[in-house]
């Protein structure tokens, strides 16, 4: 019974169904991975970045960053989030960085774990019978878009739990302005999902990226994890080092934009003039 459901017997020739298989073995197999993983990790850097720096409260008045403790520095308000301290400065400046972060990482396993797991097992060539080209993209994009989605949803939730918690404990009071909430919300997963879009199209032009030993639990393809999380990853480096220079958050959201645009345009690309029959097979 378990093995009819599997995406290997995808019966219809549209893009929902192989959606369909894909997720439920996704939810049987690989769901803890790719989407817990994310997730914790964007919990581990809240905690590891807003604990120390609650225990330096009580031991300082001063920061090494220059401002007095409550004081939060200039740099952490340009990007469009102030505080009544340096700890939630610092959380709120690093908020959309552990968002692009999960939900970057999210699209790159779901892309690998997804497309290596059913290139190792032959499904591939079944699909191409069946499908088109379209089809299964359409269909792979369905489920990498859902899994980003809920990790978007949960990092989002987390942190916000995370920086309201902190805020409470020391008594705070924290602001942020329309600019950073839509930043926060907006810019990560139209990275994530254009990256995700880019690694799709590389994946079925060049089905070998993705191939590996252990399938979606275990087996990553490390160059399409690569494609779909660097953009995400540019701009949360971007962000960190560019609030010791000011960064605006209106700046900040012009870059991500733009390179949200530009991976979506170069999936389009690929998608329009290397997705057909004959090249998927030829590179099998």
């Amino acid at each position: 019974m378990t093995r009819i459901q599997s995406s290997a017997h995808v019966s219809h020739s549209t893009g929902g169904s192989l959606a369909r298989a894909l997720w439920w073995r996704l939810l049987r197999e690989g769901f803890a991975l790719v989407i817990v993983f994310p997730v914790a990790l964007g919990l581990i850097i809240d905690l590891a970045l807003i604990i120390p720096m609650s225990m330096a409260a009580g031991s300082s008045s001063t920061m090494p960053t220059g401002g007095g403790f409550h004081g939060a520095p200039p740099s952490f308000a340009a990007l469009g989030a102030g505080s009544d301290s340096v700890v939630l400065a610092l959380g709120l400046a690093m908020a959309p960085v552990v968002i692009m972060i999960a939900t970057g990482l999210a699209a790159g396993m779901g892309v690998s774990g997804i497309m290596a797991s059913e290139l190792n097992s032959g499904s591939v060539e079944l699909w191409l019978s069946r499908l088109s080209p379209r089809s299964i993209s359409r269909g792979l994009l369905t489920v990498v878009f859902l899994v980003v989605g809920v990790v978007w949803v949960i990092t989002m939730v987390v942190t916000a739990l995370v920086l309201t918690i902190t805020a409470l404990v020391l008594h705070q009071k924290v602001h942020v302005s329309a600019a950073y909430v839509v930043f926060c919300v907006l810019v990560p997963i139209l990275l994530a999902l254009s990256g995700a879009a880019l690694a799709v199209g590389v994946g079925l032009w060049k089905p070998k990226l993705a191939q590996v030993t252990n399938g979606l639990v275990h087996g990553q393809g490390a160059w399409l994890i690569i494609i779909a999380f660097l953009p995400s990853a540019i701009l949360g480096i971007a962000v960190m080092t560019g609030m010791s220079a000011g960064l605006s958050i209106t700046l900040a959201a012009i870059i991500g934009g733009s390179l949200a645009i530009v991976l979506a345009i170069l999936a389009v690309i690929i998608g329009a003039t290397k997705l057909s029959r004959d090249n998927i097979v030829s590179s099998l």
